[in-house]
This record gives structure tokens, sequence and C-alpha cells, in this order.
């Protein structure tokens, strides 16, 4: 099933289908719970089990990376999609050089075909473009303006 991750609220149009896995709870307090989805309604959204309607967030679709919610008060927090997570053009920091320092870059494009995505910059001061992965340290300008 394809399905962005986003918490479904109420007039959310779903890619849910009947008898789809989902997890559910009342309030942020409660824990996750496993059912199954049935239908939507007006007010929100019905599982089998005809509960409640699940609306506002309370209802995410229970696969490989919401399983881990299961049982817990844990908030949704969405994969980072590391590919688009910079724009072309954007300004961005990244630690270089011998003493690993944040240096301000600008991005050019992020190439998947490696084991982690490399984001390509240009470090303008020295006109060399630089590959780079997340765990190496990249993030975006700290003050746009600087």
């Amino acid at each position: 099933m394809t399905f962005k991750y986003t918490l479904l609220k109420k007039g959310t149009r779903m890619k849910l289908k009947p008898f789809d896995k989902v997890l559910v709870r009342h309030a942020k307090t409660e824990p996750w719970t496993a059912t199954f989805y049935s239908h939507p309604e007006r007010e929100g959204h019905v599982t089998l089990d005809r509960r409640a309607v699940w609306a506002e967030g309370n209802i995410l679709p229970y696969d490989d990376k919401t399983g881990h919610l299961l049982g817990t008060t844990d908030d949704f927090e969405p994969p980072i999609d590391e590919a688009t997570l910079f724009a072309c053009g954007q300004w961005v920091e990244v630690r270089c050089g011998a003493d690993r320092l944040f240096v301000k870059v600008l991005y050019l494009y992020c190439d998947k075909t490696w084991d982690k995505p490399v984001h390509f910059v240009f470090e303008p001061i020295s006109s060399k473009k630089l590959g780079i992965t997340a765990g190496e340290g990249i993030r975006p300008v700290q003050n746009a303006c600087a």
C-alpha cells in the first residue's frame, strides 16, 4: 500500500481499503492499538470494531514504519526522505576539512545509487564539488542571511 505518512485528519481522503491494518488511539496519553480499517464516514474514519469514529491524528496505517508504535504512547514521526531533504541551489552547511567545522556551501543534488544517499554540494571558496552523507554532517544554513 502506498501511503503518505501524515496523520489522518477529518476530511482527509484516505488511501486505506476495508480490512487494511491500522493503529488507533483515543488520545495522546493512551497507547496505540491494532485493528482493521472499515470505511470513511462524514465525521472521520471507522474501524471494524466500531468502538469509535477515529479522527484528528488518531489513526495510522499499520506497517513496517509504524509497527514500533504498537502499545506505546509515542507520537508518529514521519520518516525523512534524504533525497528530497534539500533543494538544488539551497545554501547548506557541511562538516569538512581536518577540523570538521561546518562550512557554508551550495546544495547541488542527491545521488541515491550508493549504500547511503550522498549529497553533492559546491564549496565556492575552493571551487570544489564535495560528496557528503548525512552521517558526516549536513544541515540547512542556520541563518540564511549570513
